[in-house]
């Protein structure tokens, strides 16, 4: 919000800071699949590989699906006076 009023949030810095946290984040994923041998024995392994991959997968799908709603609720309207506020009547 804070970039957003100083006119600092642009298509070029919302590329910088997804590119920074793709990078932050690139480490996680193999340091997740290395640590469930480590966890798992070895015949509950194929199924702990399963349900990992399976959460992982499905905080991508429900996370924004939950945040939606939240995002509407907290819109930038009721802080920019130049910003109405959408109807949320439908046409």
């Amino acid at each position: 919000m804070v970039l957003l009023q100083l006119g600092w949030l642009d298509i070029t810095a919302l590329t910088v800071v997804a590119a920074l946290i793709a990078l932050a984040g690139a480490p996680f994923a193999p340091a997740r699949n290395a640590l469930v041998p480590q966890i798992a024995s070895a015949e509950r392994l194929l199924v702990a590989n399963g349900l990992l991959q399976v959460a992982f997968r499905s905080a991508f799908f429900v996370g924004p699906l939950l945040f939606a709603p939240l995002l509407d609720r907290l819109t930038l309207a009721g802080s920019l006076p130049s910003m109405p506020r959408r109807s949320s009547a439908r046409l």
